[in-house]
């Protein structure tokens, strides 16, 4: 009996010193994985977690680095089955289910990101990713009070997240809620003055709340344009506002050029600046109606129905003593867009290549 009880605690012994240099052995493979995507290898840090996960099916973070690799090269489809398998091996369900909902989230489809928020949240109702995941969620349906409420939650749980901050800002702007808005923001600036978006949303509160000089609004779109280059809304938010007789038309002409260089696909701001070179016209001369010409030429080189590229062309070409010219754009635009402005300008155009 002795003997047998021997025995059975050497074997356990064993049992326990090859469960822990498993453990063991798994867990160094994950950190050489670990290093070898932060080196930038994400094929060898693959082959690594897929031994982990071979070797211990239910292990998380193996699931969780497989599918950030996958998600950050854009193949969605392949983190979230990465995700997924995790879930089945019995991986950490709370962890995982709020992944893949962020991955949803990226790809924009709410309805599977509301879905697995809204799992997660059942499991913990205050976990701060599930919360502000579900926000952008709401956000994005323009449930805006109840993202407000989502995003509060986060700041309730932690009163220092940036995001969450610049979250409730942006539902108050949302809301309408300018004031609020604007005092967010300037929390969440002051929180981290380095990062561009809440710089963006206290630009675009700003020149939403009436009886602030137009030089505050035009320094705080600057500096947001200097501390987040990148973002479209900002950059074409504040073109628009400058687009205005208060503005100097050089300065308007240099920063709608410098919009153009970021985002050179946006028409809309091609029409800008096309008007504005027509405007500079009256006192500079012809050469800047030859460069609203190349402009408008430049929409529709892209978009040829462009029936506002071709009436303003057509403006142009009367502006230059070009009638023949003038009348057939002129007719082009309102073949495409038969308004009594159009046909007034066909008559027009008709009128001056009759006199020539």
């Amino acid at each position: 009996m002795k003997n047998q009880m021997k025995i059975f605690a050497i074997l356990m012994a064993v049992t326990a010193w090859m469960m822990t240099g498993c453990e063991r052995n798994v867990d160094e493979l994950y950190r050489q994985a670990l290093v070898e995507a932060e080196l930038g290898s994400p094929i060898r840090a693959m082959e690594l977690l897929n031994r982990v996960q071979q070797e211990n099916p239910g292990y998380t973070e193996a699931y969780l680095l497989a599918g950030k690799l996958f998600s950050e090269n854009g193949n969605y489809e392949a983190a979230i089955d990465q995700y997924k398998r995790g879930l089945l091996a019995g991986a950490d369900t709370l962890d995982i289910t709020i992944e893949i909902g962020q991955v949803y989230l990226k790809q924009n489809d709410h309805a599977e990101a509301y879905r697995y928020f809204d799992q997660a949240l059942s499991i913990e109702p205050d976990q701060e990713e599930a919360l502000i995941g579900m926000a952008k969620v709401l956000y994005h349906q323009k449930l805006y009070a109840q993202a407000q409420s989502h995003y509060q939650k986060a700041l309730t749980k932690s009163p220092r997240n940036y995001t969450a901050m610049v979250g409730v800002a942006y539902a108050y702007l949302a809301q309408k809620n300018v004031g609020g808005a604007r005092e967010m923001f300037q929390k969440a600036i002051d929180l981290n003055p380095i990062a561009g978006d809440a710089y963006v949303g206290k630009a675009l509160a700003l020149a939403q709340t009436e009886d602030i000089p137009l030089d505050m609004v035009q320094q705080a779109f600057e500096q947001a344009r200097e501390m987040d280059a990148k973002n479209q809304e900002a950059a074409k938010t504040f073109i628009e506002f400058i687009n205005k007789p208060a503005f100097e038309l050089n300065y308007r002409i240099e920063q709608t050029k410098s919009y153009l260089k970021d985002f050179p696909e946006d028409n809309d701001a091609r029409q800008i600046l096309g008007e504005l070179y027509i405007q500079n016209s009256r006192s500079g001369g012809t050469i800047w109606l030859d460069a609203a010409e190349q402009t408008y030429k430049s929409i529709l080189s892209t978009n040829p129905e462009n029936h506002l590229a071709h009436a303003r062309l057509a403006a142009i070409y009367l502006l230059k003593d070009k009638p023949q010219l003038a009348l057939l754009r002129a007719k082009m635009a309102f073949e495409i867009d038969p308004t009594a402005e159009y046909a007034a300008l066909v008559s027009r155009a008709e009128a001056v290549a009759q006199e020539k």
